[in-house]
């Protein structure tokens, strides 16, 4: 057989994914026979025969092949066969294997050459404001899949036969076509210098294992076994460091290399510890702290970069702050920006200013008529026995005081009383007939109260 003996076939007949399979078989295999290829912009493959094989290419240096139909205009088909089961390129491919038992080591063409190809790739994924990332320590693993090749042949009708790879994990386990393009590529490459260790695998055991769980052959077709490779597929795990001034912080990885570099895999974002939230953008707040971008704002008080988590968002004025910047509103229970608080006019609790109504709050303009024996009065009476000379009693509670009203005959009592320690916040009197306090001094209080308690 000379290079201008081998012309056009038939029309690939098959589907795209029997022919890429077809394709990574006889280049893998060719290459594992000692053949230099070459390709061109047409797919077009050269395939220079080492000297021992030309005898069985009558002498032909260099075979040309294709696995696509001619398409373009200035490629002449002479002397070009296009590669499918069945051609005679292919069969003395199969010849040429037969009988020799041979186990290709192989790798994926694209698989990360170098540590540093490697870390450039996942790098890149993340954005570090004011910092930077480098690898605190990576180790590169080659696992071996063992990938066994059949050729499918149909036992009825003028159907072609197809060739397909069937992926078995060390411990036994069948992986499915998709997950085996995920793992490696389209073309395989001899594995650069010696084969790793296979940790006391036997090949012969580990195919035989394959083939159990490979049930291909049936009624209407049969499988012949007409290749076996292992694929050593770079398993990368480590660590990545964020620094960010003084600051530093780790995240864990893992993963298949090769998938990592060409992003059908990502790296793992990193998770601030404190908020939870996970991001590829890392930053760092004012204290030094390193957390993601989402995590971070600012507070309007103090124009410090902290955890969005320490913010409160004021009801009233929407402004964002540190949680010491803000009160409680005791009756409406909003969260309040201590500046955006109002003072009741009568009670002098701050207030939410929502619940204002000319100066009084809710709860003051909703007093209740209660009894001595009330808990709350009850309370209140033991705390201050002179306040048992006064009568009418009305009573409102907050979160934070009771605020009671008591009448004589000639005066009106406010008197506003912690909840918890039933300390005295406010005193005032006023006149029977007119709505206005005056706040009680100092005297008063203690004339009205006897044993004073001030908050």
């Amino acid at each position: 057989m000379t290079s201008t003996d081998i012309t056009k076939t038939s029309d690939w007949p098959s589907n795209e994914s029997s022919r890429r399979s077809t394709e990574r078989f006889v280049l893998t295999a060719l290459e594992g026979l000692g053949f230099r290829l070459q390709t061109d912009d047409h797919h077009i493959f050269k395939a220079h025969a080492p000297e021992e094989t030309r005898e069985t290419l009558n002498g032909a240096t260099m075979i040309r092949f294709t696995f696509d139909n001619f398409s373009a205009p200035d490629v002449t088909p002479a002397g070009i066969e296009i590669m499918r089961p069945g051609s005679r390129m292919f069969n003395w491919l199969l010849s040429q294997l037969k009988g020799k038992n041979l186990v290709a080591h192989c790798t994926p063409e694209d698989n990360p050459a170098s540590l540093s190809e490697f870390s450039e790739r996942l790098f890149k994924c993340y954005q570090i404001d004011g910092g930077k990332v480098h690898l605190l320590g990576c180790t590169l693993e080659n696992k071996p899949f063992l990938e066994l090749t059949y050729l499918i042949h149909p036992k009825h009708g003028n159907a072609n036969a197809d060739v397909i790879h069937v992926t078995i994990t060390p411990d036994g386990k069948r992986i499915d076509n998709d997950q085996a393009k995920i793992l490696h590529s389209r073309r395989l490459a001899p594995f650069p210098g010696k084969s790793p260790n296979l940790r006391g695998t036997d090949v012969a055991n580990w195919r035989q294992l394959g083939a159990s769980l490979t049930e291909l052959s049936n009624d209407t077709q049969t499988a012949e076994l007409i290749a076996t490779t292992i694929i050593w597929c770079t398993y990368a795990a480590g660590k990545l460091s964020f620094s960010i001034g003084s600051a530093a912080a780790e995240l864990p990885f893992e993963g298949w290399a090769r998938m990592l570099v060409d992003g059908t895999s990502q790296p793992p974002m990193f998770t601030c510890p404190e908020t939870e939230k996970s991001s590829y953008h890392v930053a760092a707040i004012d204290d030094g702290r390193i957390t993601v971008a989402d995590a971070i704002g600012t507070c309007s008080k103090t124009n410090r970069r902290v955890l969005t988590m320490d913010l409160r968002t004021c009801a009233i004025t929407k402004v964002q702050a540190m949680k010491t910047y803000f009160l409680t509103c005791p009756i409406s229970e909003q969260v309040i920006l201590k500046s955006a608080m109002a003072n009741c006019q009568t009670c002098h609790e701050m207030v939410s200013p929502e619940i204002l109504t000319d100066g009084t709050c809710h709860a003051c303009r909703n007093l209740r008529s209660v009894s001595r024996d009330d808990p709350r009065m009850a309370r209140i009476l033991g705390e201050y026995p002179r306040l048992d000379r006064w009568g009418g009693w009305k009573l409102v509670e907050t979160t934070n005081v009771y605020i009671c009203v008591a009448k004589s005959f000639w005066k009106r009592l406010l008197i506003v009383v912690h909840r918890e320690t039933m300390e005295v916040r406010f005193v005032a009197t006023g006149g029977k007939l007119f709505s206005k306090w005056t706040e009680a001094s100092q005297l008063e209080k203690s004339e009205l109260l006897g044993s004073l308690r001030s908050g």
